[in-house]
């Protein structure tokens, strides 16, 4: 390895690939997708060989331009990126590679560790020391460890992504998937604005599920929140041979011995665990640690990472915004707000999976449903079940539990945990279910017996592993999320792409099924219109034959949105 300190490379041929990495001084670690920390170096490198490596941020620009007609790899292209455009206009760019995200396109399900360290591992036969980079948190000057360690990461990029070009030019998929939705996902979400918060709402949720905690936790004789502790209090009061407290544990207990003092205090541990769960992880930590002021307003920016899970679909981080509860405590959306004189636009499909599982099964039966513009639970309750129901109906919520859970692998004891569906019902719910549905009970079928590779509509696969325990279910799964996920992304790709609208692009967030935006009040409902009309679009060109709906809202507050 050759590092050229303070030089550029001389003019490269067109398509030539340059890996490139970005280093930072005092960088905050939990927020390393903002601008924190200062520019300590960027290094490229085009052969495997020769390390330029760049110490002065204004040169940047001109480092970028001499190598404008290369292939730019990056091991996280979107971390890197997000830090070159505080020093350089770096515009949306077809020649980018990303060695992270498509070892995942590449391996999904067949390896769980995608790092840089990972990935040497595995085509280099080489292993990388990456404690050097810790050192980078708290130096204000490089040393020669520090520039040998940035040369490296470089040099190693390149030759990783020789390997993968093989690896690539074998899977088409692979490509077709970057190129259309991945790479430009990552330039959106790149775009992607803050979520403003109401401080005061939050602090004052915070203080209240901190105090119900408390409360919980005093009226306890030991500590519930030692689970060595709640094992001995159970033991002696009635689940004599109870192994653990987790959770499911305790549920199948308290189903066991649903009469004895220690059922009673399972279900009280339970309801503590819940709140002391809110009130730290929901707590004013998340404030302190990540809000941001904003022209005279509070504003927190999540890492939206374009793939975080092994279907495809995006995570959210520091602080995870997908975490926060819709369905047991909707209350923590309501603090999430829109900006001055704007209105919050939340979006998303009705019975988004359903209608997947539609053209993915070709079921006859649920085609039709969608076909008349019915809603295929009410149906499904009607049709299968023989029962009438009201949208408004909670029997609704078990149609859906039982569809979801039918089509995803799930058992009667899944629906039992999952949706508290008691056990008997939720085996006559399965078995009518599929004798209502054959065709989606012949595809499920042929679906868990796939013992390579599974793979979504758009071609994203997952690799069926024969010795996880999982692999039927995941074999169900994966088809239906990875479909969903790359609708959500490529329909973030379409709305960013063709934002024509007097104001910047306003999307905050993909949560799931739903799309959050912040924009002016007065572009709201054309704003509206143009991105359900996109998911759509999206959604009916993937899955052509099954009608989609997605409904925008145009609200104030997050929780409005539902």
């Amino acid at each position: 390895m050759k590092i050229h300190l303070a030089s550029l490379p001389s003019a490269l041929p067109d398509n030539t690939y340059v890996a490139l990495d970005v280093e930072l001084f005092g960088a905050e670690t939990h927020r390393l997708h903002r601008p924190t920390g200062r520019f300590a170096c960027l290094t490229l490198c085009p052969d495997g060989e020769n390390v330029y490596m760049i110490t002065d941020e204004k040169i940047i620009p001109m480092a970028l331009g001499r190598i404008d007609n290369c292939v730019w790899v990056f091991h996280n292209a979107q971390f890197d990126l997000q830090h070159l455009r505080r020093w350089a206009d770096v515009p949306p760019r077809k020649k980018l590679w990303c060695t992270m995200i498509i070892e995942r396109l590449l391996w999904s399900g067949y390896y769980d560790r995608f790092s840089l360290k990972d990935v040497v591992r595995r085509y280099l036969d080489t292993y990388v020391e990456k404690d050097t980079v810790e050192l980078f948190a708290t130096a204000t000057e490089l040393n020669e460890d520090m520039i040998n360690y940035a040369g490296l990461d470089a040099v190693l990029t390149w030759k990783v992504v020789q390997k993968q070009i093989k690896k690539v030019k074998k899977r088409p998929d692979v490509w077709k998937i970057w190129k259309e939705i991945d790479n430009p996902a990552t330039w959106a979400y790149l775009d992607f604005i803050g979520f403003r918060i109401d401080v005061k709402q939050w602090e004052a949720l915070a203080i209240q599920n901190k105090t119900k905690a408390e409360e919980l936790k005093a009226s306890f004789d030991f500590n519930p929140a030692s689970p060595i502790q709640v094992k001995k209090d159970l033991k002696s009061t009635g689940f004599t041979n109870i192994a653990s407290t987790g959770a499911k544990v305790l549920n199948t207990w308290i189903s066991k011995k649903p009469n004895t003092k220690a059922a009673e205090t399972a279900k009280r541990v339970l309801e503590f665990r819940k709140v002391f769960k809110l009130s730290s992880t929901y707590g004013m930590s998340m404030i302190d640690k990540h809000v941001e002021n904003e022209n005279d307003y509070q504003v927190i920016y999540s890492n939206f990472k374009v793939v975080g899970a092994s279907s495809g679909r995006n995570s959210s981080s520091n602080p995870n915004l997908q975490n926060i509860p819709i369905r047991t405590h909707p209350i923590f959306r309501k603090p999430w707000i829109a900006r001055p004189g704007h209105k919050l636009i939340v979006a998303d499909w009705s019975a988004q999976e359903v209608r997947i599982h539609a053209y993915l099964s070709k079921d006859k039966q649920l085609l039709e449903i969608f076909e008349s513009g019915k809603d295929p639970y009410i149906e499904t309750a009607k049709r299968v079940y023989g029962r009438e129901i009201e949208k408004d109906d909670p029997y609704r919520d078990v149609m859906k539990s039982s569809f979801l859970g039918a089509t995803y692998g799930q058992t009667p004891q899944g629906l039992e945990h999952n949706y508290g569906i008691p056990l008997d019902e939720g085996e006559e719910l399965l078995d009518t279910f599929w004798r209502g549905f054959p065709d989606s009970d012949e595809w499920c079928y042929q679906q868990r017996g796939k013992m390579d590779y599974v793979e979504s509509v758009m071609g994203r696969r997952f690799w069926a592993n024969i010795y996880n325990d999982a692999r039927e279910r995941n074999n169900l799964n994966h088809p239906h999320q990875a479909t969903a996920a790359d609708m959500m992304k490529l329909s973030i790709v379409k709305i960013h792409q063709n934002w024509n609208f007097d104001c910047p692009y306003g999307a905050i967030a993909p949560v799931h099924d739903e799309l959050i935006l912040d924009v002016p009040e007065e572009l709201a409902p054309d704003v509206a219109r143009f991105v359900s009309n996109t998911m759509v679009e999206v959604a009916e060109t993937m899955c052509p034959g099954v009608p989609f709906k997605a409904d925008a809202k145009i609200v104030d507050n997050w929780l409005e949105g539902k």
